[in-house]
């Protein structure tokens, strides 16, 4: 929760945006950005994802870096992450906001049951995603909003598949302790460690 608020943060003040709209969450702040990490924390909190921290953490970074490098492409006042286009200042924020968190949340989220056990909350974002893009005008503004996010969220999945999150352990009940200075020792009353690859990723 805390590494999702300042993700939403630090996008908010590169690009402050101010927007009436309805979004994503059940009670819009009037800022897409805010609302997807709103829609993001409560489908944590509701799986339980909130209980893997470095996991959650992982799936936030992805989400936010895929929803400035959608922003940076229409409005360009950064470097960009990953996704780099220019030239489509009169796509659409909200649309090109809900299609980049909405894309990268569904393919994190759909791979937690296989990995760690918790399910998928498909339905929770694609409610949110259908009420974000049903309050943006139909036209051709909205639909190259949809295109730079779903390329967005493509490209930051892209870069981030097969980066050894899904061979971890959590939590690793075989995992040996150390005896050497150091090297990890297990928490009194705890016999595992948590994700003791994450480094290597």
């Amino acid at each position: 929760m805390f590494l999702c608020t300042r993700a939403v943060s630090l996008l908010l003040f590169i690009f402050p945006i101010s927007l009436s709209a309805q979004s994503p969450g059940k009670t819009s702040t009037g800022n897409p950005v805010i609302d997807w990490g709103r829609v993001a924390t409560e489908a944590a909190e509701a799986n339980g994802l909130i209980n893997l921290p470095i996991v959650e953490s992982r799936i936030y970074a992805m989400t936010f870096l895929a929803v400035h490098d959608a922003l940076d492409a229409i409005d360009r006042r950064n470097h960009s992450y990953s996704f780099r286009l220019r030239g489509r200042p009169n796509a659409s924020i909200e649309a090109a906001v809900a299609s980049a968190a909405h894309h990268v949340l569904v393919d994190q989220f759909s791979r937690l049951p296989a990995v760690v056990g918790l399910s998928f909350e498909e339905a929770f974002f694609d409610d949110a995603y259908a009420r974000a893009l049903t309050a943006i005008p139909d036209g051709s503004e909205k639909n190259a909003g949809i295109s730079i996010g779903q390329a967005a969220a493509a490209t930051i999945l892209a870069l981030r598949a097969g980066d050894g999150w899904e061979s971890q352990t959590y939590p690793d009940f075989n995992y040996v302790e150390g005896t050497k200075p150091g090297e990890y020792r297990f928490t009194e009353g705890n016999p595992f460690a948590f994700g003791p690859n994450w480094g290597e990723m």
